[in-house]
């Protein structure tokens, strides 16, 4: 059996995911009667990323999704990049927003000035001025749900990293 095909289109911080069927109809709404709760859940992320259960929505995740982020901005050094938490959101999506949770693949890849985000507190406290990096923690929580988290050699020169 042949695995249909999924467009993935990256922007800046986010994706968008469009199966064959969106293609045919391409409309993502949800039916009047979603059975919809009003409490963001974490199902796989604590903290970070949270989504609404939507276990009768017209569109599901699917599973075997594989999903490419490419983060190129920095948000304020002193606080968590924005974009991270919407990493979380993805994988939370898949843990458990939808009917049952599904399996999902998830690399980001660091490019420009998110390449910073990666650095140890030690490095990072260097170049910022600040007491820690506010992103480790979250990057560790990526990292231990699966999530391959991948720096651009080229960016991590340009910024003056070995």
């Amino acid at each position: 059996m042949q695995r249909p095909l999924h467009v993935v289109v990256g922007f800046f911080c986010g994706i968008l995911l469009i199966t064959p069927q969106m293609f045919k109809t391409f409309h993502l709404f949800l039916p009047p009667k979603v059975n919809a709760t009003n409490e963001r859940i974490y199902p796989a992320i604590q903290e970070h990323g949270g989504v609404f259960s939507l276990p009768n929505a017209s569109y599901q995740p699917l599973s075997g999704s594989k999903l490419l982020v490419d983060l190129t901005n920095n948000d304020d050094p002193n606080k968590l990049n924005s974009s991270l938490d919407k990493v979380a959101r993805y994988l939370n999506i898949y843990a458990g927003a939808g009917k049952e949770p599904v399996k999902v693949e998830i690399a980001v890849v660091f490019h420009g000035d998110a390449t910073l985000n990666i650095l140890n507190n030690k490095a990072y406290r260097l170049k910022y001025s600040t007491e820690k990096n506010p992103n480790i923690s979250l990057l560790k929580k990526l990292h231990a749900h699966g999530v391959k988290l991948i720096v651009c050699g080229q960016s991590l020169r340009t910024c003056g990293q070995n």
